[in-house]
């Protein structure tokens, strides 16, 4: 079982927060769910829901969503926002899961390896945030602008 983790201690407030604030509602989340697309009908695995905001929308755009996260406080905070449609599993994805493989390479071998497996990439986009984030987090704005965290990959048959 995976041990404590330190967002245990502040989930609730690290959720509240997390709702608002300019890398996570401004950037992060809205770039995961606009490159996602149409989800309608399938599986999705949210590795590190924390306390469910992804995995909500997922839900609300026809997804049947499994959530991952270390922290057993987060995930209670998702179980409260998911209700028990959606099955939580408590897991430290710094450790192995069955079914996902974390594969560390330079983009090119990634590039190569999806074309090697009969794959196309179709999408590779590295995201600007909302442009309120501009007004309401200057700083945010400043780092997301020009050193992103986020570098998206959409690869289709």
């Amino acid at each position: 079982m995976t041990a404590a983790n330190d967002y245990d201690s502040f989930a609730r407030s690290y959720a509240a927060h997390n709702e608002s604030k300019a890398f996570n509602a401004g950037y992060e989340r809205p770039a995961v769910l606009a490159m996602v697309g149409d989800v309608a009908g399938k599986h999705v695995l949210d590795a590190g829901c924390g306390a469910g905001a992804h995995a909500a929308e997922l839900v609300a755009r026809g997804a049947r969503v499994v959530g991952v996260d270390a922290s057993a406080g987060m995930l209670e905070v998702a179980a409260e926002r998911l209700g028990p449609e959606v099955p939580l599993h408590r897991a430290d994805l710094a450790d192995p899961l069955p079914w996902v493989r974390f594969w560390h390479r330079p983009l090119r071998a990634m590039i190569d390896a999806l074309a090697e497996a009969g794959l196309r990439l179709s999408t590779l986009d590295e995201p600007a945030p909302q442009p309120y984030v501009e007004q309401s987090d200057p700083r945010a704005w400043r780092l997301l602008t020009t050193a992103p965290r986020f570098l998206f990959v959409v690869a289709e048959v």
